[in-house]
């Protein structure tokens, strides 16, 4: 794979907006398989980044490097409406991303000036993968829409908004498989997936979430953060396996109506307020298998449960 280096300067002062995209725009052109390498540093830019995946393999490294806003003066939260932006439609060639940080403020002090960190549109059934990504002071971490099979794997949302993780609308052929992803410290959700969105969760982390650490359901739950109204039928069961769902203020999983979940062997870790639930709602549906329960983050017993514990199923 032929590798190329970016023209940006990435080294946090500059305006890199229009260099990366023209480096975004040649490496859509490509007609040989191609790698655009972005040496460490920080890029700021002052408008989403678009990438279109050509019919031949390319790739995105990052080498560890920030993407965050070049906004001047005192911007308004969600005044950039996303850092990057990745579409790999049908006929597209495989692609990987891998070690960007996506850091959605960009100012000393937190303000949520980037409304999404990641936004991935699918459509390709070749190989997307995406690894190594932190999207952090978000509005939302990672927007996921009508992938085929993709992997997003080793990616982390931190201190985001209002979700760490949306799947959301589109086409969906075949669950996206998100492995060892975390969602930590937000103010509402870690993950929240829409209707007729698939997914398949392994070893999944949501912890100190002032929300669920997981929602399946109505898109109103994720943008109001109020009204959890029922939603239209959805497809396939969400799989969730293993993960660690600590401390999550509103609980671990919530699954509402016209969706389901299929979680087999999560850990529940209460302490910092939250609570060890997974509840139903609305009609949604929840198939478990043996959840491992303990009641504080102290070294105890694998599946050790206290006393005073009383089962929280709810319906």
């Amino acid at each position: 794979m032929k590798t190329v280096t970016t023209t940006a300067s990435g080294n946090g002062a500059s305006d890199d907006t229009a260099a990366l995209q023209a480096d975004l725009n040649l490496l859509a052109q490509s007609t040989v398989p191609t790698r655009l390498w972005l040496p460490r540093g920080i890029y700021r830019i002052r408008r989403p980044l678009r990438f279109i995946a050509p019919s031949v393999a390319t790739a995105i490294d990052g080498d560890f490097s920030v993407i965050t806003p070049g906004m001047p003066g005192t911007p308004s939260v969600g005044s950039l409406a996303a850092l990057l932006r990745l579409v790999v439609p049908s006929g597209s060639g495989p692609f990987e991303m891998r070690r960007l940080t996506l850091n959605g403020s960009g100012l000393p002090k937190i303000k949520y000036i980037t409304t999404v960190g990641l936004e991935l549109y699918g459509g390709s059934n070749k190989s997307i993968v995406i690894e190594s990504v932190l999207a952090y002071l978000c509005q939302v971490g990672f927007a996921i829409s009508g992938c085929d099979g993709f992997v997003v794997r080793y990616c982390r949302a931190t201190a985001c908004e209002r979700v760490g993780w949306a799947i959301v609308g589109g086409t969906w052929t075949s669950p996206i498989k998100i492995d060892s992803c975390s969602a930590t410290h937000g103010l509402q959700h870690g993950l929240w997936c829409a209707p007729g969105a698939q997914a398949t969760l392994s070893g999944f982390h949501a912890e100190t979430n002032a929300g669920r650490g997981v929602v399946l359901g109505s898109e109103a739950v994720v943008f109001s953060g109020a009204v959890e109204a029922s939603a239209p039928p959805a497809g396939p069961p969400v799989d969730i396996t293993g993960g660690l769902f600590e401390a999550n203020f509103e609980g671990g999983i919530a699954v509402f109506g016209g969706t389901s979940a299929k979680i087999s062997w999560p850990r529940f870790v209460g302490g910092g307020g939250g609570i060890l639930t997974i509840e139903a709602k609305g009609g949604g549906t929840v198939d478990v298998t043996l959840p491992f329960i303990s009641s504080s983050p102290d070294p105890v017993p694998w599946n050790w449960v206290p006393p005073t514990w009383e089962p929280q199923w709810t319906t």
